[in-house]
């Protein structure tokens, strides 16, 4: 009994580990979703920019 709510713990642990694991990936993708998104809108007001000039 007691060896099993010591690997309960231990699991509940490792799940836990695992959730801020997931938590900070998915920050760090969404960070660098942003900062694509960011860099999209930038290279489109460049390119229309550059297309005011051309003409």
């Amino acid at each position: 009994m007691l060896l099993k709510v010591a690997i309960d713990a231990d699991q509940a642990f490792l799940d836990l580990i695992g959730l801020k694991a997931a938590f900070a990936i998915g920050r760090k993708v969404q960070i660098f979703d942003d900062a694509l998104a960011s860099t999209a809108e930038n290279l489109e007001f460049v390119a229309e920019q550059v297309m005011r000039v051309m003409r």
